[in-house]
């Protein structure tokens, strides 16, 4: 499997900065995609343990106050990083925001290769 993650473009896109697995059909030459993936289990990624532990320190759901708190406090990061990975875990199905301050964690995220 193939990552592609388009990270510049010259307009508005909503694929901007998520993964999307390629498996290729050697019969046809052909690419076809898996739909977006946890990049965290495919790419060893320095910064995706951290913020898997801080989503899993979080209750089913959350507020945006709490998930600052612990990678403000207990992580040691910013909390522009808190916001960041907050985007970054609802963009790819991590988390799905209820309501304006409040997060739920999605259960099977997992995306399984070859099925669609």
């Amino acid at each position: 499997m193939k990552i592609l993650k388009i990270t510049k473009n010259r307009g508005y896109s909503p694929n901007l900065s998520i993964p999307y697995g390629l498996l290729l059909d050697e019969d046809a030459l052909w690419f076809e995609t898996t739909g977006a993936i946890d990049e965290n289990t495919h790419v060893n990624d320095q910064k995706a343990p951290e913020m898997k532990r801080a989503l899993d320190e979080m209750q089913d759901e959350f507020d945006t106050s709490f998930f600052e708190d612990y990678v403000t406090i207990s992580l040691k990061k910013s909390r522009k990083t808190a916001f960041n990975w907050l985007a970054k875990m609802e963009k790819i199905g991590q988390i799905e925001k209820l309501e304006h301050g409040r997060y739920l964690k999605v259960q099977d995220h997992k995306v399984n290769v070859g099925e669609e």
